[in-house]
């Protein structure tokens, strides 16, 4: 069984220090790739001397929407500068009506110039959505076509919302969200989406996954802990978990396209170690 981990923070200063360790534990555990995903101009160097150093890391370099009043004038070139040296995506980008002040219309501008500059160099996003889903899926069918893999980060839309997001050609991710036995929204819009289109992630070191009834927070959240979501997902599914790691790492390589080759290939993990 491979593991890719679609969305995680090993910048994050709470993992950062001790990223060498991190990493190895999650390739004990099957993870043979990660999405690392840089919020603001200031972690974004950070995020590339992890994939410089780790070959299992993939960098995604983007403004998250809680960090968009603090970027330089010169953003759009210092990104282009970034998504230009390494194989990247464009992320963690979006749009969040609850956590953050920020105006409307300038989230809006910040995410449709990354849409646009990822569909300029064909790179795949990560999109964070914290309700403002009707304000994103008309943004979405203006990049319908536009040869991109579009992750929905941690997904968080219901069930209602994803035909129509399908249609946009989006992908789910799902993180340790998921496994809160109470989340019963995540659960159905997980049994709707169609299994070419599903993601795993951990958020790392964010959103801990709930193990036998209980959620630690007071311990950051690692990649290696991916091996719970897909467990969880599995059985929510009635699925073979090795059959729906395999359809999960498909996904994973056709989300990100080009960029994907950077994957290791022999990696792997039996789900009876566990």
């Amino acid at each position: 069984m491979k593991l890719f981990d679609s969305h995680c923070h090993l910048q994050d200063s709470r993992i950062a220090a001790d990223a060498g360790n991190v990493v190895e534990r999650a390739l004990n555990k099957g993870v043979a790739g990660l999405l690392c995903c840089g919020s603001e101009t200031s972690d974004w160097e950070d995020v590339l001397r992890l994939a410089r150093r780790f070959t299992p890391i993939i960098p995604s370099f983007g403004i998250h929407p809680w960090y968009i009043h603090e970027v330089p004038p010169n953003w759009q070139e210092i990104l282009k500068k970034y998504l230009l040296q390494i194989p990247s995506a464009v992320g963690e980008i979006g749009l969040d009506q609850k956590f953050t002040a920020n105006p409307m219309d300038l989230q809006e501008y910040f995410l449709i110039e990354q849409l646009r500059m990822a569909e300029e160099l064909q790179r795949p996003v990560s999109i964070h959505c914290v309700k403002a889903w009707h304000i994103l899926t008309p943004i979405l069918s203006d990049f319908k076509n536009a040869g991109i893999g579009i992750q929905l980060h941690s997904y968080n839309g219901g069930s209602e919302m994803v035909d129509k997001l399908v249609n946009l050609g989006c992908y789910f991710s799902f993180s340790g969200s998921l496994t809160r036995l109470k989340n019963k929204k995540a659960h159905s819009a997980l049994r709707r989406i169609p299994p070419e289109r599903l993601l795993l992630e951990t958020d790392a070191p964010d959103i801990p996954p709930e193990i036998n009834g209980k959620i630690d927070f007071s311990v950051p959240t690692e990649p290696a802990g991916l091996y719970y979501v897909i467990r969880f997902a599995a059985d929510l599914l009635n699925m073979d978990i090795d059959d729906l790691a395999d359809r999960v790492w498909q996904n994973s390589i056709t989300f990100l396209g080009q960029i994907g080759k950077k994957i290791q290939p022999d990696i792997h993990f039996s789900s009876s170690d566990e």
